[in-house]
């Protein structure tokens, strides 16, 4: 699986040493970057290796319930929006709709 990712706003590609006072920052903008997986990787695997690790052992699952609706609720939000016509607001402290 080949990401190729190319961000126009502030792409940190290349840090810059920051010393004596240089307030220039390390950021080349609009330069693109190709991020490449191991071959057969699968992250669907790996995210079930860690739920089920998680089932056996309780350790803690980072991409919890809380994560997914932090991820989803804007788009459930605009869609919300669209159907009703009208602007949609979302508090992502409270993650709920205001």
């Amino acid at each position: 699986m080949v990401v190729m990712i190319l961000l126009t706003v502030s792409l940190i590609s290349k840090k810059k040493n920051l010393k004596n006072n240089d307030t220039e920052g390390g950021y080349d903008v609009g330069k693109e970057i190709k991020f490449e997986a191991p071959a057969n990787y699968d992250d669907r695997l790996d995210h079930m290796i860690v739920f089920f690790n998680a089932i056996r052992t309780g350790s803690k699952i980072y991409e919890d319930a809380s994560f997914g609706l932090r991820a989803a609720a804007p788009a459930i939000a605009c869609n919300l929006s669209a159907q009703q016509n009208k602007p949609i607001l979302w508090d992502p402290i409270e993650m709920k709709i205001i």
